[in-house]
C-alpha cells in the first residue's frame, strides 16, 4: 500500500450501499442523494435490496473531483503531498 493509499477515506468505504449510508458516507443530505440517484440506477442484491454506486453518485454530487487521463478513463484527483520521500 502506497504513502498516500493509507490515508485515504475511499479505500476504506463499500462501493455500493443503500441511500441514507450514501449520504453518510459522502457528507451530504439525503435530498441532495435522491436526487443524484435518480440519474443512477442502483445494483439489486439477490436479497432484493437495492445498492448504489458511491463513486456514480459522487461524480454527480461532485463532477471536479474527477478529470479524464489518457485513454478516456476516469481518474479520481489526489492532493499533492509535500515532503521528503514522495515519488
Amino acid at each position: 500500500m502506497s504513502a498516500w493509499e493509507a490515508h485515504d477515506p475511499t479505500l476504506t468505504r463499500p462501493l455500493a450501499a443503500p441511500l441514507a449510508q450514501c449520504a453518510e458516507l459522502l457528507g451530504v443530505d439525503l435530498d441532495a442523494i435522491q436526487e443524484a440517484a435518480a440519474h443512477v440506477e442502483p445494483y439489486v442484491r439477490v436479497h432484493g435490496t437495492k445498492v448504489w454506486s458511491l463513486m456514480q453518485l459522487e461524480r454527480l454530487l461532485r463532477p471536479d473531483a474527477y478529470g479524464r487521463v489518457r485513454g478516456g478513463y476516469i481518474a479520481r484527483r489526489r492532493a499533492r503531498t509535500t515532503g521528503a520521500g514522495s515519488w
